[in-house]
């Protein structure tokens, strides 16, 4: 219970902090930040990049969108565990239609963080939207692969490339490493989402090996 209660303030929390963060974007009309990569490496060898990101006008309307969006879900998240409900990242083997109705209001509000923090409409212009578009594209091929042992071996295969793509690019564009991260993160939770929306595939990943 005490976990329960301790995750729930998390979300509720990181939910508000998120939320206002994107308030705060869009009273200033303008997003500021800056991303630092380092080579790993330390004293006279470490090499450290950093990249300033100016986000005004409808670029920064997009990115407070996201982070209301991501806030709104997050907090979300903490009322359905404040409520005893099961969270969206859990298997409950009893799915009524009031949890799956839940789960379609997470995935909502995923899909509106997600198309706001890398709208697809920016393809080509901005390389964390390119780089996380490539991780969906690869998600998606991975996708149409039915056989368990098939789509375990390319993933370990797809995956590490995308790492190594990102540990590789991100010295010249850290923008790219940000969006293969948060890509891999967001394509894990969608698929979720999705699949458990699905029956006939919930029952299929709910099935043993």
């Amino acid at each position: 219970m005490l976990q329960r209660l301790l995750i729930a303030a998390f979300c509720i929390g990181g939910g508000y902090a998120l939320w206002d963060m994107g308030r705060h974007i869009l009273r200033t009309g303008e997003y500021n930040y800056t991303l630092e990569t380092s080579n790993g490496e330390r004293g006279a060898h470490r090499r450290v990049t950093r990249e300033t990101v100016h986000a005004t006008g409808d670029w920064a309307r997009e990115q407070a969108a996201g982070f209301q969006a991501a806030g709104a879900t997050l907090a979300y998240w903490g009322v359905l565990m404040l409520l005893g409900s099961s969270g969206p990242f859990t298997n409950p083997l009893v799915w009524t239609p009031s949890r799956l109705a839940m789960l379609a209001v997470s995935l909502a509000g995923c899909l509106a963080a997600v198309i706001a923090f890398f709208p697809p409409w920016r393809i080509g212009r901005s390389m964390s939207s390119n780089a996380f578009y490539i991780v969906i594209a690869c998600c998606l091929y991975l996708g149409t692969i039915r056989d368990r042992s098939r789509l375990k071996a390319h993933s370990l295969k797809v995956f590490p490339a995308l790492i190594c793509s990102a540990v590789v690019i991100g010295d010249f564009s850290s923008g790219y490493a940000v969006g293969i991260i948060l890509g891999i993160f967001a394509a894990l939770v969608l698929a979720f989402h999705i699949l458990m929306l699905i029956p006939a595939a919930r029952a299929e990943l709910m099935k043993p090996e």
